[in-house]
């Protein structure tokens, strides 16, 4: 009796080598009888494929040649350290020099020290400042020590999760983060009540203390290494990278940093700690005053600008968060419309009890609609490239999120929709995003590794964010769109940062080495236990800076293009044109195996080029049908893949479906490039 197959096939507008499966299966059993039904493919979810912009959005076809990356001129790495003749020739950028040895001890009071507790105790993020009696800030340079004192300068905890208890049973408990503000008046009723400070009479004293800095800024943001940094220079390094791409990044350093309790004269240690210049308004002054950077203009232009709050030296700038509150909410701050709705933007009130999703830093004496934020949410919801670009500084925007791919920081706009900033240019009323607390990059995975590889397989042009379900509207209509000049700068970028000596481990180490010398292991000594000693190779459970970026840049393309069609193109570089589109580990899950969670059994083989095929005999079918993803192994942490409408979904979905019975034979043919999806089904025999 002559078996006859019936081949039933899902395919999307192009097939991907349906000639050699379908070849294939005819010549293993010495018959051509076979019939091809072609049908659309289905699936539960609903989610839909990303917007796509025009061709007519390019402005320079010479940024979409292959090449294109050769022509950008990163900024050279210079670590050195200048000497500096005496105490008034000490500035800003000496403070975050490595090469300069700082250490800085605050002296506080047991009652200051309660009330410290007591604002943790509320469980909010309080923005109250109790009072420091003195800080005293040294500074080494070669063989110079140069030293500040203050007298009353404001104290308050820092972060989110990091909270802790800070005093108890009479002594100070443990590792914070805290915040110092020097200019800090205390006389405000509604922070301090009947203990409010009294300045009648000494209005110029008042004055002198509302406009107190240290070295041009108001004050200084302090972190110990609770991500088990052995390198402690990391989130520092990120910032580098910003700053050599011509963006506006916050300085950041080290210090050694101890707070004495008055009350029993003891002096705690807080070992070796990150140092970071607040992401205010004075930064933003600081930075345009300093310039250039890309596509901003000088301070004197800011000032003249007519966006945002009339009359006003600052544009709008927003700190984006889940906020707390009325102002928190599951998606945080996406950039959605949704996501400015209501008391979500705003400015928080000082116990912390509410901190909107956008809190307005800068304007927050007068009332304002926040019509600048909001018509930007609402293009990136409902408009298209073009009519984003109108609102936001694109290219700005590509090459800070070339940064963020070698940076990696799981807890970003892309990835959790989480620690960055929007800064609203006077000039022109484009927005512009900062990135900021990137203390989880370059492979930190300590308390958050929501993809399980410590970000190593996250591809250029990746569409599945870390920590989140779905990639926001902005990514999507831009880096993750078709050609567009925003997408083609980010790839060039990418291109111009693998091949820089930025991402070379013996760049990063020369900065190690510098920090090493500066301050060695005596100084990651802490009063806690918790103390991390120098080393570039000990991990502490995170990736080395080596092994992390050597992934990162196996996973670019020098001769990739942002056109699909181009990306099979042979490699004169001897780059492997097949990392760009492989995701690492891939399995297929269905109800054919009852969804059975952590199964491995059925691998999908990557050929290279963004394909990938797994087979499968069909089994618990449901009246024909059987319903099936695609997943890392490790249930949906890494990636959660579908089909819809004949389509790769690349991003969170629910299951597609197919049709076959018991016992038939499954072939599926993927590709995360193309987002092609072929399914070839041989009917079981009898």
């Amino acid at each position: 009796m002559k078996i006859k197959k019936i081949l039933l096939v899902f395919i999307s507008s192009l097939l991907l080598t349906s000639c050699d499966i379908i070849g294939s299966i005819g010549s293993s059993n010495g018959s051509s009888d076979k019939e091809i039904i072609s049908s659309s493919g289905t699936s539960d979810s609903s989610t839909s494929n990303s917007t796509t912009s025009s061709n007519n959005n390019i402005k320079d076809p010479s940024i979409y040649d292959v090449n294109a990356y050769k022509s950008i001129s990163l900024k050279e790495p210079d670590f050195s350290t200048r000497r500096i003749e005496s105490k008034e020739d000490v500035t800003f950028e000496d403070l975050f020099n490595l090469g300069n040895k700082i250490s800085i001890n605050v002296e506080v009071s047991d009652e200051q020290l309660n009330l410290l507790q007591k604002d943790y105790e509320t469980g909010y993020k309080s923005e109250i400042y109790r009072i420091a009696d003195k800080v005293d800030i040294t500074l080494v340079n070669y063989d110079n020590v140069y030293t500040w004192s203050f007298k009353e300068v404001g104290i308050r905890q820092k972060g989110n999760t990091s909270r802790k208890d800070i005093f108890i049973d009479g002594k100070i408990d443990g590792l914070n983060h805290f915040k110092l503000s020097f200019d800090e008046t205390f006389d405000d009723p509604e922070m301090y009540g009947n203990s409010a400070k009294d300045w009648t009479n000494k209005e110029d004293e008042r004055e002198e203390r509302s406009d107190r800095e240290f070295l041009g800024t108001s004050g200084l943001d302090i972190k110990w290494n609770k991500n088990y940094d052995s390198t402690h220079i990391k989130e520092i390094y990120a910032s580098y990278l910003y700053d050599a791409a011509g963006l506006m990044s916050s300085s950041i350093g080290l210090t050694e940093f101890s707070i004495k309790q008055l009350g029993n004269n003891k002096t705690y240690d807080f070992g070796l700690c990150t140092l970071f210049e607040p992401t205010s308004k004075s930064f933003i002054k600081r930075e345009l005053k300093k310039g250039p950077y890309l596509n901003t203009g000088t301070w004197k232009e800011e000032n003249e600008g007519t966006y945002g709050v009339p009359d006003s030296k600052y544009g709008d700038f927003y700190k984006a968060s889940y906020g707390v509150g009325n102002g928190s909410y599951s998606n945080g701050a996406d950039l959605s419309k949704n996501s400015t709705s209501g008391d979500r933007v705003g400015i928080g009130n000082i116990s912390g009890s509410y901190i909107p999703a956008y809190e307005r830093k800068t304007n927050t004496d007068v009332s304002y609609n926040d019509g600048l934020l909001k018509e930007l949410t609402k293009q990136i919801t409902q408009g298209n490239y073009e009519s984003i670009s109108k609102v936001m500084d694109l290219e700005y925007f590509a090459v800070t999120e070339a940064c963020n791919y070698f940076i990696g920081n799981p807890d970003d706009l892309k990835n959790n929709h989480n620690n960055y900033t929007i800064y609203f240019r006077r000039t022109d009323g484009k927005a512009i995003i900062i990135p900021i607390d990137n203390d989880r990059c370059f492979g930190i995975t300590k308390d958050f590794d929501p993809d399980g590889h410590g970000m190593t397989e996250v591809g250029v042009f990746s569409e599945k964010p870390a920590a989140k379900d779905r990639v926001n509207n902005l990514h999507k209509k831009t880096i993750l769109a078709s050609s567009n000049d925003c997408k083609a700068i980010y790839l060039n970028y990418v291109k111009a940062f693998k091949v820089s000596s930025w991402m070379n481990v013996e760049t990063f180490k020369s900065l190690y080495d510098i920090a090493f010398t500066t301050y060695g292991n005596e100084s990651t000594a802490t009063s806690f236990g918790d103390g991390f000693e120098f080393n570039i190779n000990s991990t502490y459970g995170n990736y080395s800076f080596n092994d992390y970026i050597n992934k990162k840049k196996n996973m670019v393309n020098l001769n990739q293009t942002i056109s699909s069609s181009d990306s099979n193109q042979n490699n004169n570089n001897n780059e492997s044109s097949s990392n760009e589109g492989y995701y690492g580990d891939v399995y297929l899950i269905g109800s054919f195996m009852g969804w059975e969670k952590y199964n491995k059994n059925y691998p999908l083989t990557y050929k290279g080029n963004g394909v990938y095929t797994v087979s499968f005999t069909a089994q618990n079918s449901d009246n024909g049908v059987i319903k099936y993803k695609f997943y890392d192994g490790e249930e949906y942490k890494k990636l959660d893949w579908t089909v819809v409408d004949n389509s790769l979904s690349m991003e969170v979905g629910s299951s597609a479906k197919l049709y076959a019975n018991n016992g038939d034979k499954v072939f599926i043919t993927i590709n995360t490039i193309t987002k092609d999806v072929e399914i070839v089904v041989q009917i079981k025999q009898g």
